[in-house]
């Protein structure tokens, strides 16, 4: 850009500037006339003032609204339905305990403690595998799949290497995987 178009942006800007006043005065000689000028009481604008009563137009007229013979008042909400609409099917209530929050925890000794909640009484059956041992609840169930997902002990100084819920059919498997050869103990709380 040259010094002749900026030169034409200054021109443009001066005459916008002195437009502007201009501008702003008429509207607001608009707005003091309009406001002294006493306003129609037909005008569907006019509001009255507090106290004053609601004008009466003489080109307006009432409508009243008849009933034809045999119609029913209308209401504003439909009449009630002879028969209740069909319910959905229900949840059938289950007898399985529900296992959640699966939960690691260092100790002072510098043991580890893996534990979860449970939600009945289930019967916990103690399996040792070759990486750690499995802990297997019958008739039980996982509801939540975030429940599932493996525990973060691998940034912990502990034996636990990994620890994780599985659902497998019926019953719940707590794997706990295991760094070093110790031996765990399990209770039941």
């Amino acid at each position: 850009m040259g010094p002749r178009s900026s030169r034409y942006a200054r021109v443009r800007a001066a005459v916008a500037l002195c437009m502007a006043p201009l501008l702003l005065t008429v509207s607001l000689a608009d707005a003091q006339t309009a406001r002294n000028q006493p306003k129609d009481p037909c005008d569907p604008t006019y509001v009255p003032k507090k106290g004053e009563a609601p004008p009466t137009c003489p080109g307006v007229k009432e409508v009243t609204l008849e009933q034809p013979q045999g119609a029913s008042a209308f209401a504003a909400t439909p009449p009630p339905v002879e028969k209740p609409p069909p319910r959905a099917r229900g949840v059938e209530a289950t007898s399985r305990a529900v296992v959640n929050a699966p939960a690691f925890r260092m100790l002072r000794d510098g043991s580890s403690k893996v534990f979860v909640q449970v939600h009945g009484v289930p019967t916990v059956k103690q399996v040792t595998t070759r990486s750690g041992v499995t802990f297997v609840l019958s008739d039980c169930r996982v509801p939540v799949n975030n429940n599932r997902h493996a525990l973060m002990t691998h940034y912990f100084n502990t034996p636990v290497s990994d620890a994780r819920l599985r659902q497998f059919r019926n019953d719940v498997h707590f794997n706990v995987d295991l760094r070093a050869n110790v031996v765990p103990t399990a209770r039941l709380v």
